[in-house]
């Protein structure tokens, strides 16, 4: 099938676009968009691109395909576009990165009432990653065993569940803390724990840095 020169400059135009939504999804867990979607949000990448490019260079001149020669395409390329653009793509996935992972622009969105939703795709994140990492916890199990330790890295999705305890101590049925002698404790949290609490800030010792 022979594609039309519109339709690979279209993707091509899209490129810068489409370098900011993959460093994007490689640096926050987002979930999976359908194809048109991708397309949809890589062209307004591109729009916000292109619009910080001619603050600099005026007006900025895209990578594209001017005709085809004897069955080869023919390249508009222009190396200080190119760079400019490179770096504006990454610039602007480590900004969005930063909002998105930090939830910056919702924490403003919820205090102006406009809106209660997160940043996050899922509540997963929201408690563990925000507010239970590096925290010292007390983890209660279906069957009823207990156990405490700090939450250092954890899964993305619920369907995951996965945490990962630092310094892990079980507690006995009298409450008193039994030693593991392990650095660190991997959980498959999904339909094994009922509940994760946090407590109060323990004292820091060689034992539990």
């Amino acid at each position: 099938m022979q594609i039309s020169i519109e339709a690979i400059n279209f993707l091509v135009f899209l490129l810068p676009g489409f370098l900011t939504q993959r460093v994007l999804s490689s640096l926050v867990f987002r979930t999976e968009k359908e194809f048109i979607r991708q397309i949809v949000e890589a062209l307004i990448f591109t729009w916000i691109i292109y619009a910080i490019a001619s603050l600099f260079l005026g007006e900025p001149r895209a990578i594209h395909i001017e005709s085809i020669e004897n069955g080869k395409y023919v390249w508009f390329f222009d190396k200080q576009f190119f760079l400019v653009f490179f770096t504006i793509s990454l610039g602007l996935a480590f900004v969005m990165a930063l909002i998105m992972s930090q939830g910056y622009a919702h924490r403003v969105l919820r205090f102006l009432h406009i809106t209660n939703r997160h940043s996050n795709a899922n509540i997963w994140i929201d408690i563990i990653g925000h507010e239970l990492r590096n925290k010292y916890v007390l983890i209660t199990f279906n069957n009823g065993e207990r156990l405490t330790g700090w939450i250092k890295h954890y899964s993305d999705t619920t369907e995951e569940s996965q945490v990962y305890i630092s310094t892990p101590r079980w507690i006995d049925k009298n409450g008193e803390k039994i030693e593991t002698n392990s650095i660190g404790l991997f959980i498959v949290a999904k339909g094994t724990i009922e509940s994760i609490e946090e407590l109060p800030i323990q004292p820091i010792t060689e034992d539990n840095k």
